[in-house]
């Protein structure tokens, strides 16, 4: 059994830490999209491929999840003018998940 798609999404969730606590410290949004990108790591996780139809992609669906709340949280919490952090978490959610796309199971 393969962990390299969890080992992905943990890697985006850390990076999303590293990227909040350098821009101006961890805001309230900030950590709720941290919130956001740890669970959806665990989703990752626990979340199993299966061989048929379109399940085997379920690890995906799952990330692309976690980063459509990236998003949809960024925009509701601070308006449709994000700043330069609130973007660097969209970017993250989204790379991560085509990086949990990318790796093979």
């Amino acid at each position: 059994m393969s962990y390299l798609k969890a080992l992905v999404a943990v890697v985006g969730a850390v990076v999303t830490v590293l990227v909040a606590v350098m821009s101006d410290g961890i805001t309230t949004t900030e950590w709720v999209t941290v919130a956001i990108a740890a669970v959806g790591a665990l989703q990752v996780y626990f979340a199993a491929n299966l061989p048929t139809a379109v399940w085997d992609k379920t690890k995906l669906y799952v990330a692309a999840a976690s980063a459509g709340l990236t998003v949809i949280y960024s925009f509701l919490a601070d308006g449709i003018g994000l700043g330069l952090p609130e973007w660097w978490a969209v970017g993250i959610a989204v790379l991560t998940a085509v990086g949990v796309y990318a790796a093979p199971n």
